[in-house]
């Protein structure tokens, strides 16, 4: 608790008619190019998500401040889609570094017999995991390029075919 001489300053402080100074507090909310540059920036050069970005940094905006932005700031919102492209093509760098690392592929199991060297399943597997995961996510974030659809449109002379046509030459 307070002494009594604390608890006066507090009063007069509260009855003062004088403005007080506050302190800016908390996390930014106007949007800014700079703070735009940043996000896009963090999430084209990394697999993070925008969660992850923006709880990892205090002079970012919260997402749902960021989603907000998406909503109703198309110069954000396209550059947003950009970086999430360019992220796809970082991840898919990734994949290619996971897949070539065989550096804990294998144990020493030591045997009387002697040593004999096996496969860490725990290793290959969680490696396996992670590029299933990122493979996923890249066919997401950029469909066209690292989706799992076919386009098997069949075009005759011009014309794409309706579904109950067939093809004949």
């Amino acid at each position: 608790m307070g002494s009594k001489k604390d608890n006066n300053k507090l009063i007069e402080l509260i009855k003062s008619t004088e403005p007080v100074e506050l302190r800016k507090v908390g996390r930014p909310s106007e949007y800014s190019k700079e703070i735009d540059d940043k996000i896009c920036f963090e999430i084209a050069t990394s697999s993070k998500g925008l969660n992850h970005i923006c709880n990892s940094d205090n002079s970012l905006p919260s997402a749902k401040t960021v989603w907000g932005w998406m909503l109703n700031n198309e110069e954000f919102r396209n550059n947003y889609i950009r970086a999430k492209e360019a992220q796809a093509f970082y991840i898919h760098e990734e994949i290619i570094e996971i897949a070539d690392d065989s550096s804990n592929d294998t144990e020493i199991l030591h045997l009387p017999s002697g040593p004999k060297e096996i496969e860490n399943r725990e290793w290959t597997s969680r490696s396996k995991l992670r590029v299933d995961a990122r493979l996923k996510l890249c066919g997401q974030l950029n469909p066209k390029k690292y989706g799992s659809k076919l386009d098997v449109t069949i075009k005759k002379l011009g014309k794409d075919l309706e579904d109950n046509e067939t093809y004949s030459e």
